[in-house]
């Protein structure tokens, strides 16, 4: 499930650098967490992300329901414009891509229904392991 922290504590305040993020090859940046029991597959799972100017994201999908806050920024996501306070709730197995940030980048929040959130399809590729992919939210 890596990069989502997972805490056996509940009630926990923090931070997202806290948190920690995992840093990808296009320049963006994610922090995670799951609501709840880490040990409960069904428990939601919180990223954000931080995605500098240009970034794009192939085009994917994921296997469960999930909603994206579009928080700052623009994102162009299939060809559609996004602007800050935009929410997409969307089904599983929808695809959709490329995502490629507005010219200010973007930071989102996405809520995924379960743990079961990994995206099938394009990847974005972690920093400095030449090839080696992990599915973005």
């Amino acid at each position: 499930m890596d990069p989502v922290t997972k805490r056996k504590t509940f009630a926990v305040d923090t931070s997202w650098e806290e948190l920690g993020w995992t840093e990808y090859d296009n320049g963006a940046r994610v922090a995670s967490f799951i609501l709840g029991d880490p040990d409960d597959p069904d428990a939601p799972v919180i990223f954000t992300g931080v995605y500098p100017p240009g970034s794009r994201t192939e085009a994917h999908h994921h296997v469960n329901d999930y909603a994206e806050i579009l928080l700052e920024g623009t994102q162009q996501i299939t060809g559609k414009w996004h602007k800050a306070g935009d929410v997409r709730i969307v089904k599983a197995g929808t695809g959709y891509g490329p995502l490629i940030a507005g010219p200010e980048g973007c930071r989102t929040v996405v809520i995924f229904r379960n743990q079961n959130w990994m995206s099938r399809g394009g990847a974005m590729t972690r920093k400095g392991e030449n090839g080696a992919t992990t599915p973005e939210p």
